[in-house]
């Protein structure tokens, strides 16, 4: 299962990977726009497929493409 990261502060190991708006532990997101703590974000996820776009805060951090056999994938999860 895809992820996406909404925790700065869960993984502090500076990892583009684990930081918010990536999808965790594949793409870092292009930028940081994430507001400082106690302050609200807007997050905006979209997948169609294959294809992900992470926008925080009205800005693009995560334009990814995977390469997931879907149709294994999705009978795995409808299995558990």
């Amino acid at each position: 299962m895809d992820v996406i990261q909404i925790d700065d502060l869960d993984k502090p190991d500076n990892d583009g990977i684990h930081k918010t708006g990536a999808i965790y532990n594949f793409a870092a997101p292009s930028k940081i726009v994430s507001q400082p703590v106690g302050q609200w974000n807007n997050l905006e996820i979209k997948v169609i497929k294959q294809n992900y776009t992470v926008m925080i805060n009205h800005q693009k951090v995560i334009e990814f493409i995977g390469n997931r056999q879907l149709e294994r994938y999705i009978y795995r999860i409808s299995k558990s």
